[in-house]
Parts: structure tokens; C-alpha cells; sequence
């Protein structure tokens, strides 16, 4: 099961360079916004991901490092307590149907999203001084959109 969910991440990679190169509109954020939850596999567990991150329809104000992106959105990091700004804060779309995730102050991990089906794809990058056990700085990973835990 792993070994298929690195192999579909992997090729939703080529796909998502593939969407990055060609111009588009960008992702509509009201489509987007929702919860969305990690694999929690080998991969999730060395890299520490929280259970998943929401994103909202809703601009993010008042983080200077952003704010040179037109739509910058809030996003939240869900942990299975409650719901925290970090490692996940914010997110925008970029070009095509892809997105990013980050923490808005910069640093910590960044993912570089396209929705695929109930899923989001792509890969996870460590920035600043975030530390990773991992040998390879991208990681490929997928999170599934799923109700939002209130809704459960």
C-alpha cells in the first residue's frame, strides 16, 4: 500500500511540474477550501506531519512575508486536538490547479499541492531550519479531502 501511494505520488509530481509550467488562472479557492488529511505512513512519521491542515476561503492578513502574493489564503494545521497556525498557516494558488502550503512567517515545511480526484498530491520540502531524518529534500506525499472534524 505504501510502495502504491509513492508510486501514484510520484506521478502526480510529473503532473504537478507539468501544471506549474503552463500558465492557468489558478485554483479557485472556494473549490478548495476543506480538510484534507495525511497518510500517515513511514514517510508522514519521519517527516512529523500533523493529522492534516484545512484551507479556507479567506484571506490571510498581517504576515509581511506573504503579503507580496496576490490571494494569499488562511490554512490551519489539524493535529486531532484542535487546530494550530503552525507548521501550516497559509496557502495560495499558483499557476494551474496547483497550490502552496506554508507557514506564514517562512521557514518550517512547504507543500506544493494538485488536486486529483478526493486527493491532493504533490510533494513536501523542509525550508529555513527545519530539520528532516530524510536523505532526499522533496518528498512526495498525498492527502485525502475528507469532512472537516466537526462535521464527523
Amino acid at each position: 500500500m505504501i510502495r502504491f501511494a509513492r508510486n501514484a505520488a510520484a506521478a502526480a509530481l510529473a503532473t504537478f511540474a507539468g501544471a506549474c509550467a503552463s500558465a492557468g488562472q489558478g485554483s479557485d479557492p472556494a473549490a478548495l477550501a476543506g480538510c484534507y488529511y495525511f497518510e500517515q505512513d513511514d514517510l508522514a512519521r519521519q517527516l512529523q506531519l500533523p493529522w492534516g491542515i484545512r484551507l479556507l476561503d479567506r484571506p490571510l492578513d498581517g504576515w509581511p512575508a506573504v503579503q507580496q502574493y496576490d490571494d494569499v489564503r488562511v490554512a490551519t494545521t489539524l493535529t486531532g486536538q484542535d487546530e494550530v497556525d503552525h507548521p501550516f498557516g497559509y496557502w495560495r494558488p499558483l499557476s494551474g490547479d496547483s497550490i502552496l502550503v506554508g507557514y506564514p512567517a517562512g521557514g518550517g515545511l512547504s507543500l506544493r499541492l494538485v488536486p486529483d480526484g478526493g486527493w491532493m498530491v504533490g510533494a513536501v520540502r523542509a525550508l529555513g531550519d527545519a530539520t528532516l531524518q530524510a536523505q532526499r529534500p522533496d518528498h512526495p506525499l498525498r492527502l485525502l479531502h475528507a469532512r472537516c472534524p466537526e462535521e464527523l
